[in-house]
């Protein structure tokens, strides 16, 4: 009678594996179609994800392999004898050091002034009312989505005879020629016509729609003029998305080709350097690399010591770059 007690009541303590609530989850359609999209946004991301990497990863193993990995057909990614003679060859054939100043220098100065004028330009478009405003808007927008390449000969002609009202020829007799410099840019991005300056512009706009009016009216009721109420309260709240701009702005600059082969096709800059090195068939190049298998090496090499310098100015200011863009409005 003990036993068969304690046997009852052994039973009756005795819990079901699942509860009644997971056992309900586990047969519901949503529970299985959320891993169902777990899992396929993971296959997914994990496919993109190989697809970005995958030609960056096959430049640095370019770099680096040598003539007898280039023919071994068991070499991909990891050389069996690696040599620094790509980069030496780069480096000294595209003169790397000098490419590397120009183009740290135009690019900071292009950036520099492609921030002022979008700021200038978009805090005008969102604190004042005038007449003709939404069109001016408009045509920012517009600047956007039209190709550089529809305008490209009427921008040579324009520098390449360059003149303000006629004053210019008036006063020398001839309008200047600012082609083969970099003035073209510099005038271009001062202001806001420059590489994405149409971006840029409505980005800050739509930023400055979003700070309180109050803001400024403060500032008025205390006396401070319209640039003083700019440069010392509107303007430090925008410095995270200023610095977002700048970043951006300076790496478009870096990796241009377009307006660089349009008006400074003579300055050396590292973008220009990848056709320098594929329009080279001269006989001290096809006797170091006589296959296209290797111009092709020597070329993914290149462009490796290209985008060098902005991997390390993205890990360096990645945390500035994130909160200027959250602060941008313009993701959710």
């Amino acid at each position: 009678m003990n036993g068969n007690q304690t046997i009852t009541s052994a039973g009756a303590k005795r819990k079901p594996l699942l509860s009644g609530r997971k056992a309900e989850m586990l047969r519901s359609p949503t529970f299985w179609g959320g891993i169902g999209w777990k899992i396929f946004r993971f296959v997914l991301l994990l496919g993109l994800t190989y697809m970005i990497l995958l030609p960056f990863f096959s430049k640095i193993a370019s770099a680096f392999m040598s003539q007898s990995d280039l023919y071994d057909s068991m070499v991909k990614f990891i050389p069996r004898n690696p040599t620094l003679e790509n980069i030496l060859f780069v480096f000294d054939y595209v003169n790397y050091p000098e490419g590397f100043l120009n183009s740290l220098w135009f690019s900071t100065a292009c950036a520099l002034l492609g921030v002022l004028s979008a700021c200038l330009t978009g805090y005008g478009l969102a604190a004042f009312k005038f007449r003709g405003r939404g069109i001016l808007f408009a045509l920012v927008v517009l600047t956007m989505v039209i190709p550089p390449q529809t305008i490209q000969i009427s921008s040579f002609i324009k520098f390449k005879y360059f003149d303000i009202l006629g004053i210019i020829q008036l006063l020398t007799g001839s309008p200047l020629a600012l082609n083969n410099s970099p003035l073209p840019m510099i005038l271009l991005a001062l202001t806001g016509f420059g590489i994405k300056n149409g971006l840029y512009i409505f980005i800050m706009r739509q930023f400055f729609t979003t700070l309180p009016a109050e803001l400024s009216e403060a500032a008025e009721v205390d006396g401070a003029s319209t640039a003083r109420t700019f440069f010392q309260i509107i303007l430090p709240t925008a410095r995270p998305l200023g610095m977002t701009i700048f970043l951006l702005a300076f790496s478009w600059q870096w990796l241009d080709i377009y307006y660089a082969a349009t008006f400074y096709p003579q300055f050396n800059f590292l973008a220009t350097s990848v056709g320098k090195i594929a329009n080279s068939m001269t006989d001290s190049f096809g006797q170091l690399y006589d296959h296209s298998a290797k111009q092709s090496m020597i070329i993914n090499t290149n462009l490796l010591l290209i985008i060098l310098p902005l991997m390390v100015l993205y890990l360096v200011a990645q945390k500035q770059f994130i909160q200027g863009v959250e602060r941008s409005g313009i993701v959710g």
